[in-house]
């Protein structure tokens, strides 16, 4: 069972999410704060990087420190380059738009789980 971490405030988006996630048999916990015990053990944070603070090279990198054992990922509404790169080198594997992230996300746990075994 994957532990899946999710910092998204859109509670529509995040439901949609969890139901995916619950499907692929991952155990999901909604976080608002770098100091949840669940990123320490996360292999999977989701953050929408649209909002303030989250979405800050700062913010990830606390994110990598706190775990770097864990896929980052984190999603926008329109994926902006620049902002795209400082995130990435910041700690965040993958960027996509949130338009994809519902019908992606069996793929993305697909792609984690490969990459633990």
């Amino acid at each position: 069972m994957l532990n899946v971490c999710l910092f998204i405030k859109d509670f529509e988006l995040g439901t949609r999410i969890a139901e995916r996630l619950t499907v692929q048999r991952a155990k999901i916990e909604f976080v608002d704060s770098l100091d949840s015990p669940a990123i320490k053990t996360a292999d999977l944070t989701i953050v929408d990087c649209d909002l303030g603070e989250q979405g800050t090279v700062w913010f990830m990198s606390q994110l990598r420190y706190k775990n770097q054992n864990q896929m980052l990922m984190g999603y926008m509404k329109i994926i902006q380059k620049e902002i795209h790169d400082k995130l990435t080198a910041a700690g965040c594997e993958l960027i996509i738009p949130q338009s994809s992230l519902v019908k992606n996300i069996h793929s993305i746990m697909k792609m984690i789980r490969k990459h633990e075994d």
